[in-house]
């Protein structure tokens, strides 16, 4: 199975690896790009951001769309797995 999967993101962040990301599609890999942008608006990505504001604004002002995963104790493998497993609940039309 090949796709793309795009965790998160803004528009323009990380926007050279997305474009990339279909072209590894196409050589049949699973590409998963991920960008995290906290908070409600994208326009707020970037600068004076602390780990503890970061943490916040994640779980508190960032609207909960697509799949989120706690993967704080799982492996790279079984983060991978799991995505994947769940592609149904990651769609965002």
């Amino acid at each position: 199975m090949s796709a793309v999967v795009l965790v998160t993101g803004a528009m323009a962040a990380g926007k050279s690896t997305v474009a990339r990301a279909p072209a590894h599609a196409a050589e049949g890999f699973t590409a998963v790009v991920r960008d995290a942008v906290p908070g409600p608006e994208p326009a707020a990505y970037g600068g004076g951001w602390t780990p503890e504001g970061m943490d916040r604004a994640m779980r508190e002002e960032t609207e909960r769309i697509g799949l989120w995963l706690d993967t704080s104790e799982l492996t790279v493998d079984e983060t991978v797995e799991t995505i994947l497993a769940r592609l149904g609940e990651a769609r965002i039309v």
